[in-house]
């Protein structure tokens, strides 16, 4: 069972069984990490011999934005999946306040 709710469009590429399930298994994994559903579209087009996935994902509160291309559709939705997961705990990291300096200034003079 999919935690997401996301939109899958090909563009001069039929979605096959096989692609959908990779692309479930990859948005499940993204989902298991933020402890919540995530929402967005995905795009799979077809460019030459260059095969390209686009997303934009929203998940808690922020919105993800990613573009990545391979030889194969397979190797562009782990790319997807990874630029995806980075930016995500890159926002967490922020929310969490993990990127936080220390604001406390040392007066030189005293």
């Amino acid at each position: 069972m999919p935690k997401h709710n996301v939109i899958v469009t090909g563009h001069h590429l039929a979605i096959t069984d096989g692609l959908k399930e990779a692309l479930d298994t990859r948005l499940n994994q993204l989902s298991d990490h933020a402890n919540e559903p995530l929402k967005g579209r995905v795009f799979l087009k077809t460019d030459k011999a260059q095969h390209i996935a686009e997303a934009v994902v929203n998940i808690r509160g922020s919105q993800l934005v990613a573009k990545a291309s391979g030889q194969d559709m397979y190797d562009a939705l782990g790319k997807l999946s990874d630029r995806l997961e980075t930016q995500f705990k890159k926002r967490k990291a922020v929310e969490d306040g993990a990127h936080r300096r220390d604001t406390i200034r040392r007066n030189p003079f005293g």
